[in-house]
């Protein structure tokens, strides 16, 4: 067995100082071109590696975070645990985990363990913090996150689910239901899907809570959701809800309501800022959907209308379209769908409009379907659907799903006997046969375009052009 290879053997070869080695072997240290490329070349030459922990007594820095567990039974604790462990090595860590019991002192003694280490950071997942090791993690300058557990101690930050806020929704609105209306997917389990739901909501406002005093309403509203799902879990989401429909129905003014909002929050200075692309965080998914040919052409009619050529939709969509709109509002034909997509253009005119993700669907036995997640990005700074020009900078979130013939098109032909039904394409006609002459019926589609749009998001509602 040979002899390990040290610094020292490296800097020989090099012909450069032992601490030069080290210099090059600390991320972020000044060192020259020349003396690095020297350095790598002998190191790869003797089959150097850096010591890790010799390193950071040096630098000050282990580049370990410590992640404190109580228990791995339950799946979610492991999906979590692989995903912040790529996370961080993207970033230059390492994650080091040690297991440990609720129990407070055999959590404390695996911390005193942690510490030894060096690390970073401490995660500590379902597992308490004393008073006494929160404050020597502090005076040491190692921050903790507590993971799915919160304490009150403004010494540690902490992630956890919306408990408090999810139990109040469900208290003013007990009986709310989730019926979905269509659903569109691309890709498979295996690679990963990604789908678009739309939803038609139903609920009574029983309980006072973050709508206000309890009507007694009965409530309908819209929500489309896009989700990404891999090995049998949606680990990204973009939910888009008519939150204006709700207000709206309750018997409040949507303006007055967002301001309610931000007042509770402690102020426009204290409330969740909307989003925008600064502000935005990517999760894991980064494809865009498919490349089929409905979702394509569908997203060319968005890009085309967002560019103000208004002409595109007498001339692409179904004469008998019906399409919702945020706050409940309900159009046919042609005129909504222009004064829609005009009033929101004209109040942001040079906003740039990015379509994010697009799915099209051509089913056996089942309409042609596209679902479009769309973005407007840019400053408020014309008279339109949000009012008189402010100014601001908005991010506006939309979703467009057609679960039929939205797009001009002739109607799909259905001749024959329907209990052996199958479908062929012959141009843009979808027909079927039988062995007896036909029958030319005509199937007269319903005919229905949900677009919803959010210019902003609010931490927990997510849809209300009020909120600007």
């Amino acid at each position: 067995m040979g002899e390990k290879v040290t610094a020292l053997d490296v800097a020989e070869r090099a012909g450069v100082s032992r601490l030069a080695v080290s210099r090059v072997s600390t991320p972020g240290a000044s060192v020259s071109e020349r003396t690095a490329k020297k350095v790598c070349s002998a190191a790869e030459t003797l089959g150097y590696r850096p010591h890790v922990l010799a390193r950071s007594l040096i630098t000050g820095r282990s580049r370990i975070i410590g992640l404190l567990v109580a228990y791995l039974e339950n799946q979610f604790y492991l999906d979590a645990i692989v995903r912040l462990s790529r996370t961080l090595q993207k970033r230059g860590y390492h994650v080091l985990v040690f297991m440990a019991s609720n129990s407070g002192e055999e959590a404390e003694e695996v911390m005193e363990e942690l510490l030894d280490y060096q690390v970073d950071g401490i995660i500590a997942a379902s597992v308490g913090m004393s008073n006494d090791l929160t404050r020597r993690c502090e005076a040491a300058g190692i921050p903790i996150v507590l993971f799915n557990r919160a304490q009150d101690d403004g010494r540690l930050s902490a992630v956890t689910s919306g408990n408090y806020h999810g139990g109040r929704k469900l208290a003013e609105f007990p009986d709310r239901t989730l019926p979905g209306e269509d659903v569109i997917w691309s890709g498979t389990p295996e690679e990963g899907m990604l789908s678009s739901h739309r939803l038609f909501s139903t609920a009574t406002h029983m309980a006072d809570g973050v709508c206000g005093k309890a009507s007694g309403k009965k409530l309908s509203y819209r929500i489309i959701a896009d989700c990404h799902a891999i090995n049998g879990q949606i680990n990204d989401e973009w939910l888009i809800r008519d939150q204006t429909a709700i207000v709206n129905q309750i018997g409040r003014d949507a303006r007055d309501y967002a301001a309610d909002l931000i007042a509770r929050k402690g102020g426009p200075e204290n409330a969740i800022r909307p989003l925008t692309p600064a502000t935005d965080q990517p999760g894991p998914y980064k494809g865009r959907g498919n490349a089929n040919e409905l979702g394509a052409k569908y997203a060319d009619i968005l890009t085309w209308i967002m560019a103000a050529g208004m002409a595109v939709i007498p001339a692409e969509y179904n004469r008998a379209v019906q399409s919702e709109y945020p706050g409940g509002t309900t159009g046919h034909s042609h005129a909504p769908a222009g004064r829609f997509r005009m009033g929101l253009r004209a109040s942001f005119p040079d906003a740039t409009c990015t379509i994010d993700h697009q799915i099209g669907r051509d089913d056996d036995l089942m309409p042609p379907r596209a679902a479009i997640r769309w973005s407007l990005h840019g400053k408020q700074d014309g008279w339109g659907y949000v009012g008189a020009p402010a100014g601001p900078e908005v991010c506006v979130l939309g979703s467009a799903m057609p679960n039929s013939e939205v797009l001009a098109r002739p109607r799909p032909r259905y001749t024959g006997n329907l209990r052996c039904l199958t479908k062929r394409r012959s141009g843009n006609r979808y027909c079927c046969k039988r062995d007896k002459a036909p029958m030319g019926l005509y199937w007269n589609q319903l005919v229905h375009n949900f677009d919803a749009s959010a210019p902003v998001a609010d931490g927990n509602w997510s849809m209300s052009h009020a909120t600007l």
